[in-house]
């Protein structure tokens, strides 16, 4: 009985708030922390909504993204920046003889059985959370100002300059997802934007190449970032399929058809389906103009072993990237490409500038 009414709390509870002992200090070290904490024993991730405060003061979030998505998430919190700054906080109630709950600590049941299994798991995770890694780094001095003021939409030329760093480092075009809100419907929240097209193919291949004058890769360029920008607009209008083909396999499931048609199951039967699920690179533009005036990040976790998640945050003289990867992928680094990524963007922006040197 103490275990259900534990466990009606948690599920109950419009969010749950942490009191963390660590004290990370940088952002990559605080990020790492509240996803995935060394104290995660604390978490309870089937709630969508969940603050992590640390011991030296600092703050984090996490979103189970199943339940939540991004932008309602940075609203939420755009929101509460504004209402601290303000500095009105009214504890009028408070101070009338408002009677506020104890705190009570939730009572648990647990046999001796189950608790050695908690523990042989906790190892485990040890093991994960050593793994994972995440980069924060800051691109200063350029961003959507030099890129817009030359005809470029900034988010198509940061996903070719993915693309463009991915294939430096390992002559291979990537599978890129990129996230695409689809809130023009009343219930929408996202579909797969899948970022590579033929267009950005041909030039991230030609582009190192010696052949091509410059303003013919300038113009492939242009192409690939236009191709892009339309295939990101059709997304958004809910053209996309992946979204599509989940919800006739979830369909499928949920009426017990006996037998899942080939065409909606990722695997051996339907080998396209099976690699066009796999992402070498999980992207998303996320801003937050209030929040970043404060030292914050926003990251979330790559898709798989050699996958790297990326969430990257550009304004008019700045680029913030967030990479998170996992050290024991033998294929991929994180490191270096991020490393690739700010290379490629210099490159870029001097061919559409027309300047060697900036």
């Amino acid at each position: 009985e103490s275990n259900r009414q534990s466990i009606l709390s948690l599920e109950n509870a419009k969010f749950v708030l942490h009191l963390d002992a660590s004290c990370p200090v940088d952002v990559a070290d605080r990020l790492k922390e509240t996803a995935i904490g060394i104290n995660a024993g604390s978490r309870w991730y089937d709630n969508g909504m969940q603050w992590v405060v640390f011991k030296n003061g600092h703050t984090g979030y996490i979103m189970e993204h199943s339940q939540l998505d991004a932008l309602p998430v940075v609203r939420l919190h755009e929101e509460l920046f504004t209402f601290l700054k303000a500095d009105r906080h009214d504890f009028s109630a408070l101070e009338a003889g408002v009677v506020v709950p104890n705190v009570e600590k939730l009572k648990w049941d647990i046999p001796e059985a189950i608790q050695r299994v908690i523990t042989s798991s906790f190892g485990v995770y040890e093991s994960i959370h050593s793994d994972w890694q995440v980069l924060c780094k800051r691109l200063n001095g350029l961003g959507t100002d030099v890129l817009k003021s030359n005809g470029f939409s900034p988010d198509s030329f940061m996903q070719v300059c993915f693309q463009l760093a991915y294939y430096r480092l390992y002559a291979k075009i990537p599978s890129v997802y990129e996230t695409v809100a689809t809130t023009v419907f009343r219930d929408g929240r996202t579909e797969a934007g899948r970022s590579v097209t033929a267009e950005s193919r041909n030039f991230v291949t030609s582009f190192d190449s010696t052949k091509g004058s410059r303003l013919q890769k300038k113009e492939m360029l242009e192409r690939a970032c236009k191709s892009h920008s339309h295939r990101i607009a059709e997304a958004r209008k809910g053209r996309g399929v992946d979204r599509h083909l989940f919800a006739l396999h979830q369909c499928a499931r949920e009426n017990n058809i006996g037998s899942i048609p080939s065409l909606l199951q990722a695997s051996d039967k339907n080998a396209l389906l099976q690699k066009a699920s796999c992402w070498d690179l999980s992207t998303s533009h996320v801003t937050s103009p209030n929040c970043s005036k404060l030292d914050h990040g926003i990251a979330f976790h790559p898709v798989g072993l050699d996958s790297i998640g990326i969430v990257y945050s550009m304004y008019g003289t700045r680029i913030d990237f967030t990479i998170m990867y996992d050290a024991r992928s033998e294929l991929v680094s994180g490191k270096h490409f991020l490393e690739t990524v700010f290379h490629s963007f210099y490159d870029l922006v001097y061919l559409i500038t027309e300047q060697p040197k900036l």
